[in-house]
């Protein structure tokens, strides 16, 4: 798709900082979740040792990724950019304002299996 729009910059600075700000509080609860599930999961591994049982030495549950960096990276970019208005594409747009980015669906698998288990 061409298309291309012109936005204030101060405008989606706003934006990306709220939808980086949505992402971390998004990556904390699936780290607590991580966190609990890791945890149930090492102790009934030294459960089964314990007893002589064989266990997975690899955990099941995935590392929540925190891509708070992306964000820094575009804000940086936009402060620094010397004009009130700045040009995006299609791309660009759907990045920085929808937020939707290459990780993004693997991001909210990984938030959803952990959902429940941080509450």
């Amino acid at each position: 798709m061409e298309l291309n729009i012109t936005v204030k910059t101060a405008e989606l600075i706003t934006v990306v900082t709220e939808n980086q700000a949505n992402h971390h509080a998004a990556f904390e609860q699936a780290w607590e979740g991580y966190l609990v599930l890791t945890r149930a999961w090492f102790e009934e591994s030294l459960r089964r040792l314990k007893k002589g049982k064989a266990v997975d030495r690899m955990s099941p549950h995935p590392v929540p990724q925190d891509h708070s960096v992306d964000y820094e990276q575009v804000l940086g970019m936009l402060t620094m950019h010397a004009n009130d208005t700045i040009e995006l594409d299609w791309m660009t747009y759907r990045n920085f304002v929808d937020d939707e980015w290459g990780w993004s669906g693997q991001f909210q698998t990984t938030n959803t299996y952990y959902a429940s288990a941080s509450k």
